[in-house]
This record gives structure tokens, C-alpha cells and sequence, in this order.
């Protein structure tokens, strides 16, 4: 990987049968090539939801920087305080400077910190000539705080002294849930 991109020599012999079954060698051949660029992906995070002792999104972007196209293209996601209901999300194809948007759900526990969080992604895909491989990267997702779940207030909470009434309240679900 840490290698320039130049032109490389390349030297060889070549072993031979004939038509007519005798053996022989071309010796001296030479050529060069220069290799492709390292394979890159870039992420990005348009959204976070997440906030402390709640499930939430990470949504964002995964873009292929080439340079050749990708194939079973899947984002793996590394240890962190965020809890993913799946670790992974399966992207599929994806061109050379092609984008595709992923998804994870998850929840950070009621015990973590309400700090930006970096996780490490990894993607995983398959070159046109169907190997494997690897890209490393990361993510950066904001945390909120803590939130109650109820919040209450008073609709009408003036009383005069010594009158009595009614106190109306009314209380808002401050979660997703129901």
C-alpha cells in the first residue's frame, strides 16, 4: 500500500512446447507497468440522532473513490459505546465515484457519555476479478444528552391564596416511543 505509483519493470522467460513437441525458451523478455492507484472509500455522516439511554440513526454516505468498481460492498462497524441492532449494512454495487446512503439504528446506554463518538468502519468488497478486500475508516457521531422521558407543565398555574380550583397539567412525551 505504501508503494509509488511509477512505472515498473518487469523481466521474464517464457517455456514453450511447440506444434511439433520440441521444447524451447524465449530468455530476456522485458516489459513494464504501472499499478493502479490503491482502492479508497470515503464516509460521511449527514445525521445523527443518538442521545444517551435512547435508540437512534447514524445516517450518512459511502462513496467509492475508485479506482475501479466494487462489488458485495458491506460497511462493518468496530467497538464503541453505540450498540447497533446489526453491525453491518450491506451496500452491494457500487461504481467507481458512485455514493450510496446507509443506516444504523442503535442506542447508547443510559450509563455512556454525551460526547462525539469515533468508530471505526470497516468495507468490505469485491474487486472485478472477485477478490476480497478491506478498507479502514471512520466515523464521527455527536451524542446528546440525557433527556427525561415525560415533561410536565402547568396549562393555566395561577391561584390566587386560599382559592381553589383546578390545576390542568399537561405532560408530552419526550421520547420516540410511545
Amino acid at each position: 500500500s505504501g508503494a509509488s505509483i511509477r512505472n515498473v519493470p518487469l523481466t521474464g522467460r517464457v517455456r514453450y512446447t511447440d506444434s511439433d513437441g520440441v521444447r524451447g525458451a524465449q530468455e530476456g523478455l522485458s516489459t513494464g507497468f504501472e499499478p493502479a492507484s490503491e482502492q479508497e472509500f470515503s464516509l460521511s455522516v449527514e445525521e445523527s440522532t443518538l442521545r444517551v439511554g435512547e435508540t437512534g440513526d447514524i445516517r450518512g454516505t459511502v462513496t467509492n473513490d475508485g479506482p475501479i468498481d466494487a462489488s458485495g460492498v458491506v460497511l462493518a462497524l468496530g467497538e464503541s459505546q453505540f450498540q447497533p441492532r446489526s453491525a453491518t449494512y450491506s451496500v452491494g454495487e457500487l461504481a467507481a465515484g458512485e455514493s450510496a446512503a446507509f443506516r444504523f439504528r442503535g442506542m447508547i446506554p443510559s450509563e455512556g457519555d454525551a460526547v462525539p463518538q469515533r468508530i471505526g468502519v470497516e468495507t468490505r468488497y469485491r474487486t472485478p476479478g472477485d477478490d476480497e478486500r478491506t478498507d479502514a475508516g471512520s466515523i464521527h457521531v455527536a451524542v446528546a444528552d440525557r433527556r427525561d422521558a415525560l415533561a410536565v407543565s402547568a396549562v393555566e398555574p395561577s391561584f390566587a391564596a386560599g382559592e381553589s380550583g383546578v390545576l390542568e397539567l399537561e405532560i408530552t412525551n419526550r421520547r420516540d416511543v410511545e
